[in-house]
């Protein structure tokens, strides 16, 4: 999803139309992707892995970074190349920065793989939280035409980034051993202990009535 993002943007910029919707791309971007831990594919057998601290507002064919002590300048598409003899192939989108303020490091994505395993802390924005508070209100069976019609149109056998990452999805719902539950039953003689027995009674029972009506 990101990798779709990204190349969207990158494709908006090169057009030079859409400069707000590609910021807007790039900042939604870079938000997901602070704080993720990513190992680098670039040094053979060596993995280093390092956590993303943001992501650079240039192309990675536009960034240059100060070589030694005395400010040599190296483009980061010749260094990897002369150091590493790694051709960027996507020069087109912006690099990962990773390290301190201080001395900031540049990763190309493609060169990078999110570390398996790391749990998602970020909260959902409005948006987000809008979408699953009406799905999580549908009824069964159209939840099951949604799921259904989802899997169709989405095609997860031949979808590249599902295969990348190894994602299986089958086109039937799986089947599992349930049971219905009867409705509850709640017990609220507190609230009438100041009435007659007789009418705590006739109370009580007209307030389970209600709420088993209300649960049906």
């Amino acid at each position: 999803m990101l990798s779709r993002r990204l190349t969207k943007a990158a494709s908006l910029d090169s057009m030079g139309t859409g400069a707000s919707t590609c910021l807007g791309i790039m900042r939604e971007v870079k938000k997901a992707l602070r704080g993720v831990k990513v190992e680098v594919n670039h040094k053979g057998n060596v993995r280093r892995k390092y956590r993303v601290s943001g992501l650079t507002t240039q192309p990675t064919r536009e960034l240059i970074f100060p070589l030694d002590e005395h400010m040599n300048m190296k483009s980061v598409v010749d260094y990897f190349q002369e150091m590493y003899g790694y051709t960027i192939r996507y020069a087109h989108l912006p690099c990962l920065q990773v390290g301190n303020e201080k001395k900031v490091n540049y990763l190309p994505m493609e060169a990078c793989k999110i570390v398996e395993g790391q749990i998602y802390t970020k909260g959902l924005n409005e948006k987000q939280i809008t979408s699953l508070l009406k799905v999580s209100c549908q009824r069964p069976h159209e939840q099951e035409l949604d799921i259904l019609q989802t899997v169709q149109q989405n095609d997860y056998d031949h979808d590249p980034y599902a295969k990348e990452f190894g994602i299986n999805i089958s086109s039937k719902l799986a089947s599992i051993e349930a049971r219905a539950l009867p409705a509850p039953w709640v017990m609220l003689k507190s609230l009438f202990s100041h009435f007659p027995p007789s009418v705590q009674s006739l109370s009580i029972l007209y307030m389970i009535y209600s709420i088993q009506l209300l649960t049906i």
